[in-house]
């Protein structure tokens, strides 16, 4: 069974920018290849329903990156300038203390590796809000809503396709949270799921590291 990611306090409806917050980092080589401790957001999964992405990952959590990698990630689509890589690249192997070389989230699991040599909770500062979620790009997702159309946001805060924590996702003018993760889209007043319209745009695809 795979480790979970360590515990760590929610964050404020409207988080403040520039204020430091404990938030869950694994040690990675993302996305430079250069080793660093990287905020990520949500449980170690495989998506193998709906999204076919089907190997152990984690998301970065864009809010807490450095403005440096912000500006890297909005910038590394080529034509596709209106999707953030955020959402198409994911953390699939992590580089624990003392090894020489990365390791696979699949096979993490198998390994006598301590949690603590490539996973941690640390402060890190608020640089602000995602970038708006490519929700016409991805053909899976009107499936997916519709596998979770009769569920609700637990506590008002937990998305039920992952148990992602959405605390400091703050509504849009609509009233709308989406999560940074898979793209569900919930009222946040009731916290029913939205459905989205299918799309005929080309569909993207996740990466994952290594």
């Amino acid at each position: 069974m795979n480790p979970t990611i360590p515990s760590f306090p929610p964050l404020p409806d409207e988080p403040v920018v520039g204020t430091f917050y404990r938030r869950p980092c694994v040690r990675a080589h993302w996305p430079d290849q250069r080793i660093r401790w990287l905020p990520v957001l949500g449980p170690i999964h495989s998506d193998r329903e709906h999204i076919n992405a089907d190997f152990e990952h984690l998301h970065v959590d864009y809010r807490f990156l450095s403005l440096h990698f912000r500006r890297y990630l909005d910038n590394l689509n080529g034509d596709i300038r209106c999707i953030n890589s955020v959402y198409l690249t994911l953390i699939s192997y992590v580089w624990p203390l003392g090894y020489d070389d990365p390791v696979k989230l699949d096979e993490i699991h198998r390994m006598e590796i301590a949690p603590s040599s490539w996973m941690s909770v640390r402060p890190r500062k608020y640089q602000g809000p995602y970038p708006p979620y490519p929700r016409g790009y991805f053909e899976w997702l009107h499936d997916l809503s519709q596998a979770y159309a009769q569920r609700t946001l637990i506590n008002g805060t937990i998305c039920p396709h992952r148990g992602t924590d959405l605390s400091g996702i703050t509504p849009d003018e609509s009233g709308f949270i989406t999560c940074p993760l898979h793209g569900l889209r919930w009222l946040a007043s009731t916290g029913k799921l939205v459905m989205p319209e299918r799309s005929a745009r080309p569909s993207l695809t996740y990466k994952g590291t290594g």
